[in-house]
């Protein structure tokens, strides 16, 4: 079968992205380490998304509001006012709405790992109002959060496989072969030691077409394992390494 067609993808492989942006000297999924990812030559942004209380979609990976804004809550029980207002008086960096970055950063290709129940519920919207479709992917371990997605924008986004979709490729990989939906398979290289991602399993994926993507690789000889294995798509915190690496 052939591989993905879907724009999102149609660079050529191994696609390299910056985890969270480039963030050696400025805080993570913030404008500044998406604009060093920009000067680095990065194309493709792995970021995360969460819903805060008043309904906005914000770029930021952990649950807890302690990172950002130097607060002991939820992110989700709190406001985006009470959150700038915190990460500016505590000096712990900018918090970017979603429909912001899109709208700011044209160029780039954003891998969208949508952390939370009302992110899952907002985002659509934002795609849509930002024209976004072919320059995100969507991702989610949770199966719930991936549907909700899906079914708000008719499949039009690239979005990869819930932890129980993988489950169901291991069990049954040729059941993929005639679904449009998940586009890509993103999986971390090995877990606890144990390779998840072999060159068996990047056979199958491609039989159904679907690419491979791994995480997060931050050293010479994982990235190498991983150009080795044939995989599609990179996703580091040390950026240099793999753009070096790729030359």
């Amino acid at each position: 079968m052939p591989m993905s067609t879907w724009a999102f993808l149609d660079s050529p492989a191994p696609l390299a992205f910056a985890h969270r942006g480039v963030h050696l000297d400025v805080p993570e999924n913030t404008p500044m380490s998406f604009s060093a990812a920009a000067e680095l030559g990065y194309r493709y942004i792995e970021t995360d998304v969460r819903g805060t209380a008043d309904g906005k979609v914000i770029v930021c990976h952990d649950a807890n509001a302690r990172r950002i804004a130097d607060l002991s809550a939820r992110v989700s029980s709190l406001t985006l006012g009470e959150l700038q207002s915190a990460a500016v008086v505590n000096g712990t960096g900018e918090i970017p709405l979603l429909s912001d970055v899109l709208e700011n950063f044209p160029e780039l290709r954003f891998n969208i790992d949508v952390k939370d129940r009302r992110a899952a519920e907002l985002v659509p919207e934002i795609v849509r109002r930002t024209a976004a479709h072919d320059r995100i992917c969507i991702a989610s371990f949770s199966a719930a959060r991936i549907r909700i997605v899906r079914s708000r924008l008719s499949g039009a986004v690239c979005t990869g496989m819930a932890v129980t979709e993988f489950l169901r490729f291991l069990a049954r990989p040729g059941y993929f072969a005639n679904v449009p939906q998940p586009a890509v398979l993103q999986l971390p290289l090995t877990m606890n030691g144990i390779p998840v991602v072999t060159r068996k399993l990047i056979g199958e994926a491609r039989e159904v077409g679907l690419p491979v993507h791994v995480w997060t690789l931050n050293d010479l000889p994982s990235i190498q394992a991983a150009i080795e294995l044939g995989v599609d798509g990179i996703m580091t915190d040390a950026p240099v390494v793999l753009k070096d690496e790729r030359v």
